[in-house]
């Protein structure tokens, strides 16, 4: 498979079939080298694993533990974070003050993020929110100063009491319709949010939701909910400013499952 080569080839053994795979050259020379640097569980059904190289890896089914002060891992030495695909849930400060965590890969099945599960992240510049993600809670990505932007999917209907406090690098936030609460400093102090567009119909915003922000807040004319009372500045100094169109949970059309053969003649209304 290699052909005439020499190489090392890096392998975490506690994966299955290493074990049996490392003894074979597959006709070249090769040097097999673990990589494994700990592991164990960190869930009823789900498990650790971090590598030589600061990949942390996250495999099995459920949500993860919820914790006191981090995860059993080394903190210091977690640069990366691989969440497998079947964890749904992202524990209580999991990866708390992780300061030398860079990058998260999440995958669709995570439906929730935990209390200060990232909080204290100083360093963390790379991570994409779940699509199906739907409750992203308190503190969970408080102190992310590094994080440059946040895309929530349809499916979040609650951001957390200092969820986003301090991400002082995000300029731009869309809430989708789906959003139902906006917890007390969600994004307090994100000093470089400018746009806030909300997507549907008012949703509860708890009173210091945008303290030290300034920024645009736009909400659609069609949408319910925005009255006087509603617009307020939550802390920071927010101008409302009302855009044309239809919530987006209001964009379904739903077609009848009939099929229309093409006959080549041209229909005209009558």
């Amino acid at each position: 498979a290699f052909g005439e080569i020499s190489a090392e080839i890096s392998y975490i053994s506690v994966k299955d079939g290493w074990l049996d795979l490392r003894t074979d050259n597959f006709g070249s020379a090769l040097t097999w080298k673990d990589t494994t640097y700990d592991c164990g569980d960190c869930g009823e059904d789900a498990g650790w694993i971090l590598d030589e190289h600061g990949t942390l890896f996250i495999h099995g089914t459920g949500a993860m533990n919820d914790y006191d002060y981090t995860g059993p891992w080394s903190v210091q030495q977690v640069k990366k974070v691989v969440v497998e695909k079947g964890i749904t849930r992202i524990g209580n400060k999991a990866f708390y003050y992780c300061e030398n965590l860079e990058t998260v890969d999440l995958p669709q099945s995570v439906t929730a993020i935990g209390a200060s599960a990232f909080q204290g992240c100083a360093n963390l510049q790379t991570i994409a929110l779940p699509a199906g993600l739907a409750s992203i809670e308190d503190s969970a990505f408080l102190g992310c100063r590094k994080i440059p932007s946040v895309e929530f999917g349809a499916q979040l209907t609650t951001i957390g009491n200092f969820a986003f406090s301090g991400c002082i690098l995000i300029s731009e936030v869309e809430i989708p319709h789906s959003v139902t609460d906006i917890g007390n400093s969600a994004f307090r102090n994100c000093t470089l949010l400018k746009k806030v567009t909300f997507r549907g119909n008012a949703p509860e915003i708890q009173a210091s939701a945008f303290s030290g922000v300034t920024a645009e807040a736009f909400y659609s004319r069609m949408a319910t909910g925005w009255v006087g009372s509603v617009r307020v500045d939550y802390g920071g100094t927010l101008t409302w400013t009302q855009y044309e169109g239809v919530p987006i949970s209001r964009c379904t059309v739903t077609m009848a499952e009939t099929e229309f053969p093409y006959t080549g003649e041209e229909v005209k209304p009558e």
